[in-house]
């Protein structure tokens, strides 16, 4: 029901979708970093199902989500599906957090990705994945939104922190197999992702909260720890999972599609599914906050070298197979007016392989490299080099 909802404003958007633009990045610096005994912080990630027009009871849910992250006393929230600005309205309001960033663009119905802290926001910024969902299947409701990763920056006691929001495109069936049809497209959206991380972060303390729409044994969760080597919420046992029964908006399960990364340089101290509060509506019906549920997690600083690597190059090796084995699905067969929106999903695809290759020159010759490549080289080795230190 979701998809289609989503996607009877498809017709209206397409028609002023505009094409999406690498932006200019600032370049980044790694901090040295000196914790304070005992410095930590709390960081909550939720995808709260505020959908315009469709979504039930936005009002007193985003009301008493806002009241639930007040409770938790948290640093920052990562939210997705925050489509509405009076759900953002409402949800800031009650929990009396005084920064906010939201991020929208032009033609759609924008991101939905909203992070909120108490502490002032130094920087922001924003990339909508590339690929975005498929033309012709306008009910599915992606290729409406502009989802993607988005960051800000704040300081902790002394230590500055980026912190990643993302959202992938949604699963529509085969929900706990390894792979389904969209795979190719969530693992380019992935790359953009650790991409983004790499250019933009100029703090060794990092983390990312995001819908995956990926359960721990996807293909795609798998390939995000190759890539990246980040250490990644996990969880096990009854409550492992965070679109599932017994929320009421769900009659089966997913799995955990919600995770949140950390830096090399950060530890878990403690991750748990969260937000599984229900209220009662002005209909005289208990329901759950949002179909999904959160993770909230205490976040310290790592006192052990981590030993978990990335293997960067064989994770973009694979990538790269795999976008060119993608793009036969997506070769015009007859004349281009019979086949509306494929000509520009394979742009897309090469897109971003494109911008595949441009890493794999850069991270793999180090010899007769333009500046461009050599300040991406710079960054993977820096990043890379936290993993050592």
């Amino acid at each position: 029901m979701r998809s289609l909802c989503l996607g009877v404003l498809v017709i209206t958007l397409a028609a002023t979708s505009c094409s999406k633009l690498r932006q200019t990045l600032p370049k980044a610096v790694i901090e040295s970093l000196n914790f304070s005994e005992g410095w930590s912080f709390t960081i909550s990630t939720f995808n709260v199902y505020c959908l315009p027009l469709f979504a039930p009871d936005k009002k007193e849910r985003m009301t008493a989500i806002g009241y639930a992250l007040a409770q938790r006393k948290i640093d920052v929230a990562t939210l997705q599906e925050n489509w509405t600005s009076e759900g953002r309205r409402d949800l800031l309001r009650g929990s009396a957090l005084a920064s906010s960033a939201y991020f929208d663009k032009e033609g759609t119905l924008g991101s939905g990705l909203f992070l909120i802290t108490p502490h002032t926001i130094d920087f922001k910024n924003f990339w909508p994945f590339t690929l975005d969902g498929r033309f012709l299947r306008f009910w599915e409701g992606d290729r409406a939104t502009a989802k993607g990763i988005a960051m800000i920056k704040f300081t902790k006691d002394g230590i500055p922190l980026d912190i990643f929001d993302m959202h992938t495109l949604a699963r529509y069936k085969d929900y706990l197999k390894p792979s389904d049809s969209y795979t190719p497209e969530r693992l380019a959206q992935l790359f953009e992702a650790f991409d983004f991380i790499v250019t933009l972060r100029d703090s060794a303390a990092f983390a990312l909260g995001a819908d995956f729409n990926s359960d721990n044994g996807s293909e795609e969760f798998k390939f995000w720890l190759e890539l990246t080597g980040l250490e990644t919420s996990a969880l096990s046992g009854d409550n492992s999972c965070t679109y599932c029964p017994p929320n009421s908006f769900v009659e089966s399960t997913q799995g955990q599609l919600d995770h949140i990364s950390i830096s090399p340089v950060l530890a878990f101290s403690q991750v748990s599914r969260d937000f599984e509060d229900k209220i009662f509506t002005k209909k005289g019906e208990w329901t759950s906050l949002s179909d999904h549920f959160g993770l909230t997690a205490k976040i310290v600083s790592r006192n052990a070298v981590k030993t978990l690597t990335p293997d960067i190059f064989k994770a973009i090796h694979y990538l790269k197979w795999r976008l060119e084995d993608y793009l036969t699905w997506y070769s015009p067969l007859g004349r281009p007016d019979d086949q509306p929106g494929k000509l520009e999903i394979k742009k897309q695809i090469e897109y971003v392989l494109k911008r595949v290759v441009f890493y794999i020159g850069a991270v793999e010759s180090h010899t007769d490299l333009s500046p461009e490549a050599k300040d991406l080289d710079h960054k993977v080795q820096s990043y890379l080099a936290l993993f050592k230190n």
